[in-house]
């Protein structure tokens, strides 16, 4: 019976995990209901299984303390913040990767479970690396049916939308199979079954390292470097795997470095930023940057970092930099980004110095853990999941520094599960022990985790419902079918009333009427809006909109005023203006 629960509970992990690379790796809020329902029912089946079996164990590490500290602090920075609708989504994301975190810990510290789980994200990276590669190979734009953005051309993204994310998962599982490969001989009793078993691997690795390169994504490049460069370093300092395998590692990764260089996409896509003067002399440098700004990530950087240091202690909230990044960004970044593309001043900038310490926190637990668990004492396969884990890990933060892969579920849960498999793995010193677990330590669990359970699920549909209704009512306004997009904006609101940006859709669809009375309408929808998120340039430009169309000047004039309060920088909000003042001379 232990078994059954057991493999199902695998089962539901796998499905939670597939469902996020499905649903454009969970980023599409619209599309992931099904990976939120597969954690709530991971969370139902877990309840379950403590309460019908009569064993249990559990083992605390240091990594515990300072997970569960960051879920508390989301929670009560959740309860205290402005922009309650982006906080909700960032409590549910945080939600479910602690739970991941801690069933991975509890339940799946048995070699078997390793063996699937690890099988599940490499059968998944090779899957996606071959389909990003059929993207690359045919100058595809479509993943599954839908047509991602003209920027992407010629760039392989597998499920993802971004080739950026495609690579983040990539990079990640790379340096997973390589510690299997380098760490794990993994004896077999067949001599023919093991070479066979590790030409598999290889193979994999081959396939999943061509659909990084397909991805053109300089910062997985990068990122897969850094990984390799930890691993050598590891091998060179701890001397734990033989020294003639550490430099062939390095030596392979020059190779490797040289041979990506002779392909034609992927030099183009190095030349964008650096050029490389060949032939050398004292008049000309060698390496030019070309781009310093790295396509407006650094003048992102600079500005969350402004963000953070204006805010330092609490952060801007829980999903605010969008917000917030409007005001400090410069005059020459024209575009409206979403995120950071630097996820750990991201953090810092919306969570503040306590979020910060508890993350390093973690971050610090982990790798001594791991590292730990990488002695030659422990079993092969412990510590080449103890390695892979800690270089996907490092890998992942120093991506992290140019893009965004920790706000993209499927990419998250990988991460999650990765340090949660290092936390469920013992020693025989006593520092990583299992415990048996009480039954009343059962009773208690079971109970949070049925309240999970109902927690994420309710908070899923209502969120995800609620984003489905918003795209089906832009859908109906850009056909101009204004009844019909106001009555799906205001079932937007009916699941989420704190959906700020659906009383303003609400609002643009009166206000595209140009009648006075509509105008009227969309007022009210218009102060809802800012209501609930006052830091809305474009909702206020639209207020100012209305009041001009309503012939009110004076208020019309001080709209726009907060407007360029808010972001000072837009230049179409001043076209805007400016055209409004020509048409009331």
């Amino acid at each position: 019976m232990k078994d059954f629960w057991n493999g199902t509970l695998v089962a539901l992990w796998a499905l939670c995990v597939l469902s996020a690379l499905a649903a454009f790796g969970g980023g599409g809020a619209e599309y992931a209901l099904p990976m939120y329902l597969c954690g709530a029912a991971l969370a139902l089946v877990w309840a379950m299984k403590l309460l019908w079996t009569t064993e249990g164990s559990w083992m605390w590490t240091p990594l515990h303390a300072p997970v569960l500290g960051l879920l508390v602090y989301v929670a009560v920075r959740y309860f205290t913040a402005t922009l309650k609708h982006e906080a909700r989504w960032e409590l549910l994301q945080v939600g479910l990767y602690t739970l991941i975190y801690f069933l991975t810990a509890f339940t799946f510290y048995r070699s078997r479970f390793r063996t699937v789980i690890l099988a599940v994200v490499i059968v998944a990276a090779v899957a996606e690396a071959v389909y990003g590669y059929g993207q690359y190979a045919t100058g595809s734009d479509k993943v599954f049916w839908f047509l991602r953005p003209e920027q992407y051309h010629g760039r392989g993204s597998g499920s993802y939308i971004c080739p950026n994310h495609l690579a983040g998962w990539l990079e990640a599982v790379a340096l997973v199979l390589l510690a299997q490969i380098v760490i794990n001989p993994r004896p077999i009793k067949s001599l023919e079954r093991s070479v066979i078993v590790k030409l598999l691997e290889l193979t994999a690795l081959g396939a999943i390292l061509v659909g990084l390169i397909a991805s053109g994504s300089r910062g997985g490049w990068f990122a897969l470097a850094v990984g390799t460069g930890a691993f050598w370093l590891w091998a060179w300092r701890t001397r734990l795997i033989p020294p003639r395998v550490a430099d062939a590692m390095l030596v392979a990764l020059v190779l490797a470095v040289v041979a990506a260089l002779a392909i034609p996409a992927v030099r183009q896509r190095c030349q964008e930023v650096l050029s490389f003067n060949l032939d050398y002399t004292f008049n000309y440098e060698a390496v030019r940057v070309r781009d310093a700004n790295l396509e407006g990530r650094a003048q992102m950087s600079r500005a969350t970092w402004q963000m953070f240091l204006d805010h330092p202690w609490f952060g801007v909230g829980p999903g605010a930099w969008r917000w917030f990044h409007p005001q400090y960004r410069v005059a020459s970044l024209t575009i409206d980004p979403r995120y950071a593309h630097n996820d750990l001043l991201q953090f810092a900038a919306e969570y503040g110095t306590l979020g910060v310490a508890l993350l390093l926190a973690s971050l610090a637990c982990f790798f001594w853990q791991a590292l730990t668990l990488t002695r030659r004492e422990f079993a092969n396969d412990e510590r080449a999941i103890a390695l892979g884990s800690a270089l996907a890990v490092c890998a992942l933060l120093a991506h992290s520094l140019l893009d965004f892969n920790m706000h993209i579920p499927a990419n998250a849960l990988l991460i999650v599960t990765l340090i949660g498999l290092i936390a469920s793995i013992s020693d025989n010193d006593g520092h990583f022990r299992r415990r048996r677990l009480p039954r009343a330590g059962k009773i208690i669990l079971a109970l949070l985790l049925l309240l999970a359970a109902a927690a994420i699920a309710w908070n899923a549909f209502r969120l995800c419902s609620a984003q489905r209704h918003l795209l089906a009512g832009r859908g109906r306004q850009a056909a101009r079918e204004w009844n019909e997009a106001i009555q799906c904006y205001r079932e937007a609101n009916a699941d989420a009333p704190a959906f700020a940006e659906a009383y303003a859709r609400i609002g643009e669809a009166y206000l595209f009427q140009h009648t006075p009375a509509a105008a009227t309408n969309a007022l009210a929808a218009f102060q809802r809006a800012l209501e609930l998120n006052p830091r809305n340039a474009a909702v206020v430009l639209c207020t100012g909109l209305a009041y001009d169309l309503l012939g009110d000047t004076n208020k019309a004039h001080a709209a726009f005023q907060r407007v360029f309060a808010l972001d000072p920088h837009n230049a179409d909000y001043r076209a805007e203006f400016e055209r409004l003042q020509h048409q009331n001379r």
